[in-house]
């Protein structure tokens, strides 16, 4: 099968395990808020479970994708072998994160629903970075990671700390946020483009305004770092 990104449908396509993933973190959450039996650890484990469901089938939807070829390279998402090793990593990652964190939801008796949820939307985050093409599509992963991020340093309520981690981490998230738009601005300015093969073009004709691009990535660097 080739995707033609002229045809929006095939964004869909190309974008399969993301969506799938995103799909099932509201069905994660469904089940918790309809389960009629009070939330304990088999509710907890259940549901910890089914989050490792839906990050499998993200999985198979990623393994179909290698038999998938991409018309040009002009998108703003890229459906490359980087792209998709780089998803194996993700989920495998996710799915690690879900075993290991059963135990420690049972012993805090956090809200499992929420916590998977909000695990499942931050390896979304992540993917949509790692398939990025474009500097504002790895912001806006950036961002979709970052916020599960600061929901979940501060998801436990009967910790002080957990409520402080997540209060400064939003701050220096909101920080690091200014420096990376303000990089894409100065990038886009030296260069007429935020694509960053349009950006690496621009620079190997030595059209690029140089002073300005090495700014503006010294701010991107910034921004992405505190974020990371």
């Amino acid at each position: 099968m080739e995707l033609d990104f002229s045809n929006q449908a095939h964004f869909i396509v190309a974008l399969a395990p993301e969506i799938i993933l995103s799909v099932w973190g509201i069905v994660v959450l469904l089940v918790g808020v309809s389960s009629r039996r009070p939330e304990g650890p088999r509710t907890s484990a259940d549901l910890g479970w089914l989050s490792v469901l839906g990050i499998l089938a993200a999985s198979l939807a990623n393994g179909w994708l290698y038999s998938v070829t991409e018309v040009g390279t002009h998108s703003m998402i890229a459906l490359d072998r980087f792209a998709l090793f780089s998803n194996w990593i993700i989920l495998s990652g996710a799915v690690l994160g879900v075993l290991i964190s059963q135990g420690y939801i049972r012993r805090q008796g956090l809200q499992a629903a929420e916590f998977y949820a909000l695990l499942i939307y931050a390896t979304v985050g992540l993917m949509v970075m790692a398939a990025a093409r474009d500097l504002i599509v790895v912001f806006l992963g950036l961002e979709i990671m970052s916020i599960a991020a600061y929901v979940l340093a501060a998801i436990n309520r009967r910790d002080p700390r957990s409520a402080e981690s997540g209060l400064k981490y939003f701050l220096l998230g909101a920080f690091s946020t200014g420096f990376f738009l303000y990089g894409i601005a100065l990038v886009y300015g030296a260069t007429g483009s935020t694509h960053i093969e349009a950006i690496a073009d621009s620079v190997a004709s030595g059209n690029a305004h140089r002073a300005l691009l090495v700014f503006g990535i010294a701010l991107l660097a910034v921004g992405f770092s505190f974020k990371v």
